[in-house]
């Protein structure tokens, strides 16, 4: 075995016949084919808590007329949403509702989120 400019080189006596095989540093078909799974099975492992995480769960809500000086902070934080802060639930109401901005208008009736304790006193009646 000698090498030649960079490639690898290597002969083998075979019925009286030299024959020259050169390591050209390519992958077969099968190695390509192999290493491609691996990449996107690493992927899907590494990027599987972010699909989770983004993955919306189903938010129970209400209906609620705002109020004049009424912000979206004020009904975030008179709905909060279990395990969200305030300004996650902002995020949520503004989702829930198509609302593009954070201004609200008196009168206007937006779906907030409902407290699970009034919601499970509301069905027991």
């Amino acid at each position: 075995m000698y090498a030649t400019a960079g490639t690898a080189v290597s002969t083998q006596q075979l019925h009286g016949r030299t024959r020259v095989h050169r390591a050209t540093g390519r992958l077969s078909r099968a190695e390509m084919l192999i290493a491609t799974c691996a990449v996107i099975a690493t992927l899907c492992v590494a990027l599987l808590p972010a699909i989770n995480a983004s993955t919306p769960a189903v938010i129970q809500t209400v209906a609620v007329r705002v109020a004049p000086n009424d912000t979206l902070w004020d009904l975030a934080k008179a709905h909060p949403l279990e395990g969200s802060t305030t300004a996650q639930t902002v995020s949520i109401i503004r989702q829930i509702n198509g609302l593009e901005g954070s201004v609200i208008a008196a009168g206007e009736v937006l779906k907030v989120p409902a407290d699970a304790a009034g919601m499970t006193a509301l069905a027991r009646r």
